[in-house]
């Protein structure tokens, strides 16, 4: 334990004890102070008891300052700024806004939910970095306050689309249930609502299974990949009253990016159900026995029929006026307040107990409780106040808790559902029993009530595991095994396996029959596109089929090999302009040209000399296919080339012919957009 000390003197003078934590929690927040008060603090470790304690800490001051919302940013715009980036501006005049926070949605404005994209950005402007080429952004922004914990309301929306790359992952809520098939074959099914390929799809799913919560999806975990619909059926491998864990994730087909949501529910397989027991009390004591406990209670036992409805000392409904279905009345409660008295016929001074008619629970791997109960404790200053159910699996020889309330805790007078499945606490037999208790303890004043209706308890057989057996062997076919002159972009392609649920394959550039790369998923399908190979490379390449049991390798195993083809010097290609002889040029020009095949980047020279030849230097623009060149002289011949490069050497435009121009000045010009006429005489300005 930790006991807190506060003062607004000083260290050494005034402190008072004003909190004591448990441990392991080594935090505190103190909503008592005052704002703009200087406050001292230490900490002090506590034994079991007060008289067992450990020095203090250092001392601490903290002046608390009133949180003051910000005023709204106003004037906010996006704009594309090159390739997957958009520039946001915005403005904020309040001297109290100490940071902002980015908000973004896909689509266009006006959005009903935005994402947090950035928190604690202290300028006036955002440039976002992670957008996909092609798709519409959505963006709002907030002030926040010195203290981070007011922010203002948002800004206006702006939106805005840029080029580049899509590489945004689907968007997809998760999986949304996780449904017990009820089988002889274990089966656990799942379903999730479709997702939003943005990137032009389809969506595929995969699936990832463990039996520990929590867990991080990753190829191991893997079960199903590239399913195609809104569900999937997992029998494979599950084991009967085994917790089964599940996340699913979206796929965009047309680009390969996975979300990454983290949305897991679980479940357990069983077999077919069957009501092992059931009493809405309708029909009377149906084998019930009332007894009293320890200690026994003068007064409370149960009874079995329409409950009167009473009110405690403090207004609160301390009986039901009727059961709990609107089809009937009877109920088993702590007995009848005859003259609508809640203090006449309460649990009193001690416990009573309701114990159920012996039930057959043998054959199943869950046996599920499913009640409505109503317990009213008025106050919560005893402890021996309290409801408790219990299960016995021996005729109740021995019994083990389901579920209980202190006497601590009041406000259960409602009819409130209880569902329990009493196999995970005991092993289900064909004696089983449960029972429950109802206490008041000694404290003067105290009212208790419980009542229990519309009892069902169902039994979930035992379902047998799956046999599926390991997908079955089959082979790759192309590129086949020793393949030479193989393209940089090559499609891999293979035989089907039975039972398998999907594929994955693996490329890499060591011959050693192993994975050193990552195994890729294919989904479902039997080809796979490789691309971006490099040239004169021998490759090995193997298939897996996957499905709930493990993986099978294409051709036993074995591995195959191709080779790539020979990278070719860049194809010809052409300028476009300025045509060659061109005259009246601008100083600042775009010279441009079509595009080389293989090429991988292009460089241009421009000079004064007709040669033939670069006598200034050759100039690197990538892979675009023009550029602009600024400065030229007025009056004045040059002479342009562009050559397309690529590893292995480069290739002349227009087979290797140089061109020309001549540059003129910019001697007048006038739109008219001004309205300005003034400069216009009869002849010239």
């Amino acid at each position: 334990r930790y006991a807190i000390y506060r003062s607004d003197i000083g260290c050494d003078a005034g402190l008072t004890r004003i909190a004591i934590i448990n441990a392991p929690t080594t935090s505190y927040t103190d909503t008592t102070v005052v704002n703009d008060i200087g406050y001292y603090y230490m900490v002090q470790p506590l034994g079991a008891t007060d008289a067992c304690f450990g020095p203090v800490s250092n001392c601490e001051i903290v002046t608390p300052i009133p949180c003051i919302i910000p005023a709204i940013p106003t004037g906010l715009t996006a704009t594309a700024a090159g390739a997957n980036q958009i520039s946001l501006s915005w403005t904020s005049l309040d001297p109290g806004a100490a940071s902002f926070n980015v908000y973004r949605a896909i689509g266009a404005c006006p959005q009903p939910e935005y994402h947090l994209l950035a928190s604690g950005v202290t300028t006036t402007g955002y440039l976002d970095t992670t957008v996909s080429g092609g798709l519409t952004y959505s963006y709002a922004v907030t002030a926040k306050d010195v203290t981070g914990l007011c922010e203002s309301v948002s800004s206006n929306c702006a939106q805005a689309q840029t080029t580049g790359v899509c590489v945004e992952p689907p968007g997809f809520a998760g999986l949304q249930s996780v449904t017990n098939a009820g089988l002889d074959i274990c089966t656990l099914n799942l379903a999730w609502n479709p997702a939003t390929a943005y990137c032009g799809g389809p969506a595929t799913y995969n699936v990832y299974r463990s039996d520990l919560s929590g867990f991080e999806p990753s190829p191991a975990n893997r079960i199903a990949a590239g399913v195609i619909g809104t569900g999937y059926s997992d029998a494979s491998d599950i084991q009967a009253g085994v917790t089964y864990y599940y996340v699913v994730h979206a796929v965009d087909a047309a680009n390969g990016v996975e979300d990454a949501n983290l949305e897991e529910l679980a479940s357990s397989p069983t077999g077919p159900s069957s009501v092992r027991f059931s009493d809405n009390f309708e029909g009377g004591n149906l084998g019930w026995t009332f007894t009293f406990g320890s200690p026994p209670a003068s007064t409370g036992t149960f009874l079995i029929g329409d409950p009167v409805a009473t009110t405690g000392n403090y207004g609160d409904p301390s009986q039901p006026g009727d059961d709990h279905s609107p089809s009937g009345v009877n109920c088993l409660y702590s007995d009848e307040n005859p003259t609508g008295d809640a203090g006449v016929d309460d649990i009193d001074n001690g416990e009573v107990i309701a114990t159920s008619p012996t039930f057959d629970g043998s054959g199943t791997a869950m046996l599920e409780i499913d009640l409505w109960r109503w317990f009213f404790n008025e106050d919560d200053d005893d402890s021996g106040d309290y409801y408790i159910l219990d299960v016995s699996n021996n005729g109740g020889g021995s019994w083990s808790q389901v579920e209980g309330i202190p006497g601590t805790v009041t406000g259960t007078n409602s009819w409130t559902n209880v569902v329990a499945d009493m196999a995970q606490i005991v092993t289900p037999s064909a004696t089983m029993k449960f029972r429950v208790r109802a206490a008041d303890g000694p404290a003067v004043g105290d009212l208790v009530e419980l009542a229990i209706d519309d009892i069902v308890i169902t039994g979930k057989a035992m379902c047998t595991p799956s046999t599926l057996p390991l997908p079955g062997s089959f082979s790759k076919i192309n590129p086949v095994n020793g393949a030479s002159g193989q393209p940089f972009d090559v499609t891999l392609t293979w035989g089907s396996s039975t039972g398998a649920t999907s594929y994955e394959y693996c490329i890499d550039t060591t011959a050693n029959s192993a994975c050193d790369g990552t195994w890729t998923t294919a989904g479902a399908g039997t080809s796979a596109n490789v691309t971006g190979l490099d040239p004169e490379t021998t490759y090995s390449w193997q298939v897996r089929a996957v499905n709930g049991q493990g993986s099978t390798q294409a051709n036993g195993g074995t591995w195959w090999m191709f080779t790539t083809e020979t990278l070719p010097l860049p194809g010809a290609f052409g300028k476009t302009a300025p045509v060659s002889g061109a005259t009246g040029q601008l100083t600042d020009l775009t010279l441009s040209w079509s595009a080389s095949s293989s090429a991988t980047s292009y460089e241009y020279c421009v000079d004064t000399t007709d040669d033939d030849a670069c006598d200034a230097s050759w100039a690197d623009v990538g892979p675009v296919t023009s550029t602009e060149v600024t400065g030229l002289s007025e009056w004045t011949a040059y002479f342009w080339q562009v050559r397309a490069v690529n590893g292995v050497g480069s290739t002349d435009a227009d087979g290797g012919s140089w061109w020309w121009f001549i540059t003129t000045p910019y001697l007048f010009g006038d739109g008219f957009e001004s309205g300005d006429l003034s400069l216009w005489s009869t002849t010239v300005p």
